[in-house]
């Protein structure tokens, strides 16, 4: 995708469309336009062309990409507030939850499991192991 230039070649200040043409029938019109693709990141231009062509599908993105899948629903709410949308809070699923408490190091690989299997999980209180208390 060619990104157009973001800002002044010269000054670095923002630009504004004026002029738009057609080549089928040579008419110009002049104005201010708001163009707001040209208005993105380059980062954020590349984001919206790869999320239209996996046809807005995030998993398929997640395979072609190397953000994992909140990384990828992060940067779509970027994407939608830099186009003048509005974000709604999102909580993170269970799911998500677990895995996030995973990559802090707040659970083990395997309480992790279980949390995403269902299973009870023991709650270790780490300040009585080894006093010698047999609570079982």
């Amino acid at each position: 995708m060619d990104h157009p230039v973001p800002s002044c070649p010269v000054c670095a200040g923002p630009l504004t469309a004026v002029r738009l043409y057609c080549d089928s029938c040579q008419v110009s019109v002049e104005g201010h336009f708001r163009v707001p693709f040209a208005e993105l990141t380059p980062e954020l231009a590349t984001f919206a062309e790869r999320f239209i062509r996996a046809r807005g599908n995030l998993k398929a993105l997640e395979r072609i990409t190397d953000l994992s899948y909140p990384g990828l629903r992060s940067r779509l709410d970027e994407l939608v507030l830099a186009l003048g949308g509005e974000v709604e809070e999102r909580r993170p699923s269970p799911g998500e939850a677990v895995l996030e408490r995973l990559r802090s190091g707040e659970i083990s690989a395997g309480e992790a499991l279980a949390l995403l299997r269902g299973d009870a999980v023991i709650v270790r209180n780490e300040s009585s192991e080894g006093d010698g208390s047999d609570e079982s």
